[in-house]
């Protein structure tokens, strides 16, 4: 199983402050069935920069670290790059990881309340090449209050990452309800943990999440969810279901 969005690396953000608290994340995905993690750091978000060589050097010590410990698990470079106001700026000089290191795919922290702007901001990005991700759409306020602004950035290209708590209503009732009804209308992309520690709320609980969608929905369409991770860190197009508008106020509980 793949984990795309994970703040893991010791020391560079909000993750894990040592040595020790990077393990204990690390043997916490293999208990929870991840093979490879995507470690995503803020970057540009007006707290954290993080810059690429930094994150391919941590990178580099972690998996050293990992195979040394005799821990089953393969890291890969990335970023969360926050959307500010200079991010055109930030893609056209490199000073940014895709996910994976390499590739298109480029996971998108945005600011709430989301500007008007942001569409706009979403063509420009994808004129450049690059396949934006939403990250943890279901935890924006704006995307709660107005849903089809969700369906509209997904038309025009954008991709969505759940989080794996908010499916399974650690992040509030809010949060798994619009998580629920963004997967109905064919909005997600990806599911990930957004793991911060190795336990609790900010742990991984990714096969809860998957058995979660696939007792819900059936198992065939959580593991298109979970291929599309794969697919991603391979470098493959994702699957891409044609999206739904959501009708608001309908009601979503069965």
């Amino acid at each position: 199983m793949i984990d795309l969005h994970v703040h893991i690396l010791p020391g560079l953000d909000d993750g894990p402050k040592d040595e020790d608290a990077f393990l204990a994340m690390a043997r916490a995905a293999v208990d929870d069935g991840i093979t490879d993690v995507i470690a995503t750091p803020h970057h540009m978000n007006g707290i954290y920069e993080t810059p690429p060589d930094d994150v391919r050097v941590a990178v580099d010590w972690a998996n050293d670290r990992l195979d040394r410990e005799g821990i089953p698990l393969r890291l890969h470079p990335g970023h969360e790059l926050a959307v500010h106001d200079r991010l055109m700026e930030t893609l056209r000089s490199g000073n940014f990881l895709a996910l994976g290191g390499a590739g298109r795919y480029v996971l998108l922290e945005l600011r709430d309340p989301i500007p008007e702007t942001f569409d706009r901001l979403l063509y420009e990005v994808r004129l450049m090449g690059f396949l934006p991700v939403i990250a943890h759409a279901e935890r924006y306020p704006t995307f709660q209050r107005e849903p089809n602004r969700l369906y509209r950035f997904v038309k025009n290209g954008a991709l969505v990452q759940l989080t794996a708590g908010s499916i399974l209503g650690i992040f509030g009732k809010e949060a798994q309800k619009w998580s629920l009804r963004f997967f109905e209308h064919r909005l997600v992309h990806f599911v990930a943990s957004d793991a911060h520690k190795d336990t609790g709320a900010r742990g991984f609980l990714m096969t809860k999440a998957y058995q979660f969608l696939a007792e819900r929905y059936g198992p065939a369409e959580a593991e298109t969810i979970r291929d599309n991770a794969r697919r991603l860190l391979e470098g493959r197009p994702v699957f891409v279901e044609e999206p739904e508008r959501i009708r608001v106020g309908w009601k979503f509980f069965r």
